[in-house]
Order: structure tokens, then sequence, then C-alpha cells
């Protein structure tokens, strides 16, 4: 078992725990052991759709599924509502406890639950009522009207994004000094790379974001977090080649 868990290149516990049952198999980790046990394409195609899939299992996403699932904002209706608060509350309606509110005191609660003030909660509810972000239903409680959204123009970095990003890292710097470590995460690493690989790395993260949303957001809804991956340079840039 050791000297084939170490021609394999995973742990031996690994290997007992897949082989007993205990670890179920994953596309990512049987798109390891293809390499190493040398196995045709279609052999690899018939073993990936062959394994089960679990409700709360995150499934592998294309560009185009994301693509399909966002729905883009207009720059302009961004810079109206780049406060980092109109999306905690766009996810603040959907958890648990805003379901279980009296409806007239949503508002005060809102405010409360984001630190901000009620006018803040209550100017930023009407913003999203009139871009149709959000709609108010007979018992005036709030429901999205779209799923997920995303900002059109990625390429460009305009006044409202700056804002925007800076406001989220200015509240990850407060969770760092005021929460604790058991509600958060917060990890980093620096890497040399190859800076020619940005695009394809967006992606990656692009993909990874909406990979862990689905994830987490599949079950009960409580709390309303917020996900940041930064990958920046920490050297004067070249021009690239």
């Amino acid at each position: 078992m050791r000297a084939y868990a170490k021609s394999l290149g995973i742990h031996v516990g690994s290997l007992s725990a897949l082989l007993s049952g205990k670890r179920p198999l994953t596309p990512k980790n049987a798109t390891k052991l293809f390499k190493k046990i040398g196995i045709s394409p279609a052999e690899q195609d018939a073993i990936l759709k062959s394994l089960p899939k679990k409700e709360n299992q995150i499934s592998l996403i294309t560009s185009t599924d994301l693509k399909l699932s966002r729905v883009e904002l207009e720059q302009e209706t961004y810079r109206v509502i780049s406060d980092w608060y109109h999306y905690g509350i766009l996810q603040i309606i959907k958890t648990e406890s805003y379901k279980k509110l009296q409806a007239p005191n949503q508002t005060k609660w809102i405010a409360r639950q984001l630190k901000i003030s009620e006018i803040e909660a209550g100017l930023a509810i009407e913003r999203l009522v009139q871009l149709n972000l959000v709609e108010k239903d007979l018992k005036g409680y709030l429901n999205r009207t779209k799923t997920s959204l995303t900002t059109a123009n990625k390429e460009v970095t305009s006044a409202a994004l700056i804002k925007g990003q800076k406001q989220i890292r200015e509240r990850a710097i407060y969770s760092l000094e005021n929460d604790p470590i058991e509600v958060r995460s917060m990890t980093s690493m620096t890497m040399a790379i190859d800076p020619n690989k940005m695009n394809e790395a967006k992606a990656i993260i692009d993909e990874f974001q909406e990979r862990i949303s689905q994830f987490l957001e599949n079950g009960k809804k409580e709390k309303v977090y917020q996900l940041e991956v930064s990958l920046y340079p920490l050297q004067e840039m070249e021009k690239l080649k």
C-alpha cells in the first residue's frame, strides 16, 4: 500500500480512505491520478462521468456558465450603487433572520446588522428598488429580482470601482481587528510568477469565486459574508513581452 501510494504521489492514508470508500473520489483528485496511472482519454471521461455527485458537492463550472448566471451592470448603474452596503443588503434579505422580521422594522434592522445609519440603509433600499434590483412584496418584504451581479467592463478601473474596492478592503481590516478568528478566514501567499499569465489567473479566480459561492449558499442562509481574493505585484513592473 505504501509503495503504491508513493508511486501515485499521494499519502498512504488518503489512498486507504479512497479504496475503503471513506473518502469520495473527486474529479480533481481523479484527474491527478490519471496522470500517474496512464489510461486513455476515453477511459478518463467514463470514470469522471461515473463519479457520484452529492447535493452539496461543488460542480465544475465553465466560463460560459459563469456568463449565463450573472447579470452585468452597466457602469452608470454600478456608480449609483458602488458603496459596499448595497451588496450587503442584496444578500442580507436572503437570510433566515430577515425572513422572520416584522416588515415595518426592516430598515432599522438592516442598518444595525450592517453597522450603517438608518438614512444610508433607507436610501440604499430606494436605489435598489428604482434600479429594479429588488422589489417589495405585498407585505413589504424585499426580494431580489436578479440572482447574481457583476460589472460589465472589467478592463476599465473607474472611480466608482476604486471606491467600492477600497471600501471592501477597509471592511476586511475592520473584521481583522474586531471579529474572532473562528468566524473569519484571512490568508495570503507571496509568489514569484510569470506576469504574462495574469489573464488566465483572473479567469481561475473568477471561477473559484463562483464555485465557493455556490457551495456556501447551498443550504440555510444565516449570515452575510464578503469574499475577497487579491493578487498584486510587490515589485515594480516592467513592460510585458
